[in-house]
């Protein structure tokens, strides 16, 4: 949803009205998943999307009655072969769609997606009457609910994705918004202005560090990074929040450079840790990393030679071979 914000606040600058739709849950070969966000405004604008193309024309007609006047409403798409033709779900999929207008403290909603907080949104459709609550850390919340709100506070706090729950009987769409994903890389060379840029282009906070004042110069790089930093990835590391949103490239090919980063990062929970160099160079690495007491598993979750194997050669090549890693790695942890 955070990529749809700049529009949404266009259009509300503009003075039109909005309505969201979000995939609430799937079946069979729907090609979105559950949190995929499409809004539709009062003149009939359409950004975001719910099924790649297929069913955006019907939810958007569904998302002008609700602009008219018209309740919150949870639509399946797809549940019949014939339905499923209709609305252009050919592959057979079906999706579950809630669509409704932003609620009262949607301009919060918004505030808090962009600054990169930790936010979920819970709504509830219940005899004809629709709920919302917005659900901080703390166990502060913003909204109304039919019922005390302990259960469907824990809950919330607990999900990891976007989903479907039952909570005191209630069937609920929890919707977490997590900080932004991370990428850091350990190297400034040409790879890393690649990946930079394509991890930029994904949403990804990109954070680079090398000592090697020469590759972070800021004129090297055609996106530059959320942060750059002419230091040992040691000095930086201890400093940030590593969590299960992070992962990290190493790039230098340089022991003395990359290696402390290496102990830092396998003692963390990020998601992902790649490393560059050829096969001979990985066992060396992992050679010294067994002297230095990592376990077998630990050092397993090292990917090298690092990206998906699409026969690379390029720097752009290869950047592109490991954010599609990246990717892979963190959505099948999803």
């Amino acid at each position: 949803m955070k990529t749809l914000i700049p529009t949404l606040i266009k259009w509300e600058g503009a003075g039109k009205s909005l309505v969201i739709a979000r995939v609430i849950s799937t079946w069979g070969s729907s090609p979105r998943r559950p949190g995929a966000t499409l809004a539709v405004s009062s003149a009939g604008d359409l950004v975001g999307s719910v099924s790649g193309g297929c069913i955006e024309g019907a939810v958007r007609e569904e998302a002008l009655e609700i602009i008219r006047g018209a309740p919150a409403r949870i639509i399946d798409y797809g549940v019949d072969d014939d339905t499923a033709w209709s609305v252009g779900l050919s592959c057979g999929g079906s999706v579950r769609v809630l669509i409704q207008t932003l609620p009262d403290f949607g301009k919060e909603l918004i505030e808090s997606i962009t600054a990169g907080e930790r936010v979920t949104l819970v709504t509830a459709l219940e005899d004809g009457q629709e709920y919302n609550l917005l659900i901080r850390p703390d166990h502060k919340t913003l909204g109304t609910w039919p019922a005390d709100t302990e259960h469907v506070v824990a809950a919330a706090l607990n999900a990891t994705s976007p989903g479907e729950t039952d909570v005191d009987e209630l069937t609920c769409f929890i919707h977490p918004f997590h900080a932004p994903e991370r990428l850091l890389i350990v190297g400034g060379a040409d790879i890393a202005v690649h990946l930079i840029s394509y991890a930029s282009s994904l949403g990804f906070e990109t954070i680079l560090m090398d000592p090697r004042a020469v590759f972070t110069d800021s004129d090297r790089f055609s996106t530059l990074p959320s942060r750059l930093e002419t230091a040992w990835p040691q000095d930086i590391i201890p400093g940030l929040n590593l969590d299960d949103h992070t992962c990290a490239v190493l790039l230098t090919h340089d022991p003395k450079i990359d290696d402390p980063a290496i102990h830092l990062l396998l003692r963390s929970p990020v998601a992902y840790i790649g490393a560059l160099g050829s096969r001979r160079t990985q066992e060396k690495r992992r050679n010294r990393l067994r002297t230095a007491g990592f376990s077998e598993a630990e050092i397993a979750r090292i990917h090298g030679p690092v990206g998906i194997d699409i026969g690379a050669s390029t720097p752009s090549e290869i950047a592109l071979s490991i954010m599609a890693e990246i990717i892979s790695t963190l959505r099948k942890n999803d």
